[in-house]
């Protein structure tokens, strides 16, 4: 009588386990990964409403905007969250732009082991950017485009791609290019 029974799995028996493991890995990794894109959008749009708030909460207060020079439509974004955060430096030196050192903007974000002066930067590590009423008609357009939005205030993150413009653009308001 033969009796020879089987010590362990076959080469291909495991081969086929480490392929069924990599599979599922794989479908896991990917639906985290939208998950985690998803929850940086997210985190981006509420920081958009967070900075535009901020600035009609400093133009009903000061009865202007953020800005040190000339208004235009694209402010230096920095310079404006350095007014917003009421920082002693740059163009709001000696709190010149915001005499009631009030913080209007709360920006938690470090590069390295400090904050940097007037960064603002959206989940994916660019700059918000700020685009303000210039001709104070109460009515905002996007550079670019015609359609009148009726804000002071638009801030737009460039998204993932890290380029304004295009459909990855995240923002408080509907965006025309999306």
């Amino acid at each position: 009588m033969n009796d020879s029974r089987r010590q362990g799995f076959t080469l291909i028996e495991m081969l086929v386990v480490i392929a069924i493991i990599a599979i599922l890995a794989s479908i896991i990794l990917a639906s985290a990964s939208g998950a985690i894109q998803a929850a940086k959008k997210n985190r981006a749009l509420s920081e958009c409403s967070s900075g535009a708030i901020a600035v009609e909460n400093y133009f009903a207060d000061y009865k202007k905007y953020p800005v040190a020079t000339q208004m235009t439509a694209e402010p230096n974004s920095e310079d404006v969250v350095i007014v917003l955060t009421a920082q002693d430096t740059g163009v709001n030196a000696s709190h010149v732009l915001n005499s009631r050192k009030k913080v209007y903007l709360s920006v938690n974000q470090t590069t390295g082991s400090s904050t940097t002066a007037g960064q603002f930067r959206d989940p994916w590590g660019g700059q918000y950017k700020f685009i303000l009423d210039d001709d104070f008609d109460g009515k905002t357009q996007i550079p670019g485009h015609t359609q009148d939005y009726f804000k002071r205030c638009i801030v737009i993150s460039s998204g993932k791609n890290k380029t304004f413009g295009d459909d990855d653009d995240v923002s408080h308001v509907a965006l025309p290019y999306r």
